[in-house]
């Protein structure tokens, strides 16, 4: 079986934002478009392009989050959140949260091959 994580070497920057907001469920955004942890951290020195570098930092400061449910936000305009989301995505067990991310890279990875194909 071929590694996961290699999706993320040579993809534009926008497959990063993807990889941030649903793999690790985290944003830099302090009105984000879904249910996530705020890095503010991270989101006060945004670089231009993000590249693998950004999403190494991201997932350090995730990890290093005490609570994640402090730093917790959803839209405005979205109420469908529930509770069983809610606990996966401000899980505070490392291997648990690391667990998650690694099975939503893996749905990810086939969603992305599929658009890829498509196109």
């Amino acid at each position: 079986m071929s590694n996961p994580f290699l999706i993320l070497s040579d993809s534009p920057s926008t497959i990063y934002k993807d990889i941030l907001e649903c793999v690790l469920l985290c944003t830099v955004n302090d009105q984000p478009t879904i249910p996530a942890v705020y890095l503010a951290d991270l989101a006060t020195s945004l670089p231009d392009n993000w590249d693998k570098n950004f999403i190494d930092q991201a997932l350090f400061e995730r990890l290093h989050s005490s609570d994640p449910s402090n730093q917790f936000l959803t839209p405005t305009n979205n109420k469908s959140t529930n509770r069983t989301d809610t606990n996966v995505i401000v899980e505070n067990r490392c291997l648990h949260y690391l667990a998650g991310c690694y099975q939503r890279l893996l749905k990810q990875r086939v969603s992305y091959s599929v658009r890829l194909i498509s196109c």
